[in-house]
């Protein structure tokens, strides 16, 4: 057994103190008056104990009684040493759907094999096939510390999109198996209409590169066919036909509200919206409004700047709020409002340059946000093992691990009888 909280055992000197109050404490005689002591009985007096049972059992309560609540704040738990486990092999899911992974899992000690993924499930042959989520390599290095086990094995495909964040520091070895086919080739990922052409947007990559590429056809060209809705489309390619939602080009909208005071600061943004227009290829329509004429629709707005000194309107779309701050370092700052940012200074020619306003402009647009989600599975590129590995910690890990468990809820229960018994036995004893 250990404690928690050594300290308070010192306090278990206090038990002196109920001791010396019951030696110390003597009833005192009574006195009996009588008329006549003739017929009294000559007896040698002797020395009574000052301590009856009853009081005894009542003094060892109340000791008792100082024991547990000491023991209680100093927190007792029971230890016990596990042994780890010799070996732990983890997969990553996607790679179960390979039969010789599967072939080299059946191999292996079912109770040994756990998923590359949070919490390291113990994996069931069967429950899963694949997934789709690419494991995040560092994070799970670092939940890989606490697993009770002597090494660790991980089958990965080792690709570079699992890698996020910062390279993590752990005190055990891990022996990383890279298991990645010749995967190679060429996806569609969108269509876009622009003018009288289709834009298709396709990515090709292997454990080398990874590539973006964007041809433009005609609608009357061989292999397109546009459905009768015009919102879809699809693409022959080799004796293979594609089925792709077509995005229309529509202008993206941006709705601008202000006084008169803050017409240099509109024309300034109005010039860079027209600038994100020319580099997107792609109109982008500014509708520049008074405070009193603000659309009822904004939601169909992709991004609200508020040049004005009134209360901003709740919307969940990007908001811009002219804030000035002379002590900000940007100027274009995130407030805590994940939809809402403050233009701290006056925009002019040289400031939107220096800070690269138009740039941040365009991030809050997102044009590119669906593609970026789909990104990371088209991404076929791999990382060297010797990359992969976390920084080793120069602490070393025990074969066995203390486990420990407390049991101070019974100490209260328990406590909570002996006071009761105490005052209980302390009201018939009068103490």
């Amino acid at each position: 057994m250990i404690f928690l909280n050594p300290a308070y055992l010192w306090v278990l000197l206090g038990l002196a103190v109920p001791v010396a109050i019951h030696l110390w404490s003597r009833k005192e005689g009574r006195t009996i008056k009588i008329g006549s002591i003739e017929l009294l009985r000559e007896k040698d007096p002797k020395r009574s104990s000052s301590i009856s049972p009853n009081e005894f059992w009542l003094l060892l309560l109340r000791m008792l009684a100082i024991t547990l609540l000491v023991f209680i704040l100093a927190e007792p738990r029971l230890t016990a040493k596990t042994e780890n486990s010799p070996i732990t092999y983890l997969v990553e899911p996607s790679l179960l759907s390979q039969e010789d992974v599967s072939a080299i899992l059946d191999t292996l000690d079912p109770e040994a094999v756990m998923l590359l993924q949070s919490g390291f499930p113990i994996y069931k042959n069967g429950d899963l096939k694949e997934v789709e989520k690419i494991p995040n390599y560092w994070q799970l290095a670092a939940e890989m510390d606490a697993l009770k086990t002597d090494s660790i094995v991980v089958f990965t495909r080792a690709l570079v999109s699992g890698l996020k964040g910062k390279r993590p520091r752990i005190n055990r070895n891990i022996n990383w198996v890279m298991i990645n086919p010749e995967e190679t080739g060429t996806s569609l990922l969108s269509a876009r209409m622009k003018g009288d052409e289709v834009v298709l947007t396709s990515v090709a990559s292997d454990q080398q590169i990874l590539k973006f590429e964007e041809e433009f056809l005609s609608l009357s060209g061989e292999g397109l066919n546009v459905n009768a809705f015009g919102d879809s489309l699809s693409v022959t390619r080799g004796g293979t036909t594609i089925q792709i939602p077509l995005q229309k080009a529509d202008p993206i909208k941006i709705l601008l509200v202000h006084n008169d005071s803050l017409n240099d600061e509109r024309r300034i943004l109005v010039a860079s919206y027209a600038a994100i227009g020319t580099y997107l290829e792609q109109a982008v329509e500014v509708d520049v409004v008074q405070e009193e004429n603000i659309p009822v629709a904004i939601d169909a707005y992709s991004t609200l700047i508020w040049l004005s000194n009134k209360q901003v309107i709740k919307t969940e779309v990007p908001t811009i709020i002219f804030q000035l701050d002379s002590l900000a370092s940007s100027l274009l700052e995130k407030t805590s409002n994940p939809n809402q940012y403050y233009l701290t200074q006056p925009p002019d020619p040289e400031n939107i340059v220096e800070h690269n306003l138009p740039e941040k402009l365009l991030n809050l647009l997102q044009p590119d946000k669906d593609l970026e989600e789909k990104l990371p599975f088209y991404d076929k590129r791999i990382i060297d093992l010797k990359e992969l590995q976390p920084v080793l910690s120069e602490e070393i890990s025990e074969k066995k691990i203390v486990e420990s468990s407390g049991f101070s809820h019974y100490l209260w229960l328990i406590l909570l009888a002996v006071l009761l018994a105490e005052r209980g036995l302390a009201y018939l004893r009068k103490q």
